[in-house]
């Protein structure tokens, strides 16, 4: 009687790797050996490496944005120069307990947003008749935030130091400086300029990992593009709305 082999574990940083520069390896590998552990790691660690680089330019965003709401909205106004003043201190100079869960959100964020990717690419898996599994696609949208998630706050952080703190006035500003769609935003503000900002090369870059993974897996074409189109604007309007309440 044969007995079956197990499956040899695959190797989580080449894995990550081959996301980047081979998604047919990668995704060969996925498959065989799903796993999300390494991926979530470095996807983390890049993002907080982009955080701390960014925090300059957060800053000074977020005192432009204050200074706006204070001049612009009419709940500001009646209130004693003091304690506007006071506002904007806080905006210039945010205490450690504020940097602190700012930094421990980003894998709460990014846990969120592989759940988020998985279930939308099971649900691409089972219109489009695939033959993939929950943990397969869990496991890739780890592997493909490395690069949608991780890298692209890296570059962020990245130009936030080459151009400077003082060239982000808001959060528009930073939501919009990655290239991508963010740059037809045109100095705008708003729903609709921060929806653009959150589709950025890199979002993009996301979204074909994502419709590449389910084609890897039989997934009828045109649910294998629609899904992943439809979660990159979801996910846009979603940021988008929560910068207009928030930013």
């Amino acid at each position: 009687m044969a007995v079956e082999s197990p499956t040899p574990k695959a190797n989580g940083l080449k894995t990550v790797w081959d996301t980047i520069v081979a998604p047919k390896a990668a995704f060969e590998s996925i498959q065989a050996s799903p796993g999300w552990g390494t991926p979530f790691l470095i996807a983390v660690v890049l993002m907080a490496i982009g955080y701390f680089l960014q925090h300059a330019a957060q800053v000074h965003a977020s005192i432009g944005t204050m200074q706006h709401m204070i001049a612009t909205n009419s709940f500001f106004s009646g209130l004693p120069e003091s304690k506007k003043q006071e506002m904007l201190d806080n905006a210039a100079h945010p205490d450690v307990k504020s940097q602190v869960i700012g930094l421990l959100f980003l894998p709460v964020t990014l846990l969120f947003a592989a759940l988020f990717n998985s279930l939308f690419l099971l649900l691409a898996n089972a219109i489009g008749s695939g033959t993939g599994k929950f943990r397969q696609f869990f496991a890739a949208s780890m592997d493909i935030a490395v690069p949608s998630f991780g890298l692209g706050s890296l570059i962020l952080g990245l130009i936030t130091i080459l151009r400077g703190p003082d060239s982000f006035n808001s959060t528009i500003d930073l939501l919009t400086a990655l290239p991508g769609l963010g740059m037809l935003a045109g100095g705008s503000t708003g729903f609709m300029a921060a929806f653009l900002g959150y589709i950025s090369i890199f979002s993009l870059w996301g979204c074909i990992l994502n419709a590449l993974f389910l084609r890897s897996l039989r997934v009828n074409a045109a649910v294998a593009w629609a899904i992943p189109v439809l979660v990159l604007l979801l996910g846009a309007a979603f940021g988008a709305k929560l910068n207009t309440l928030f930013g």
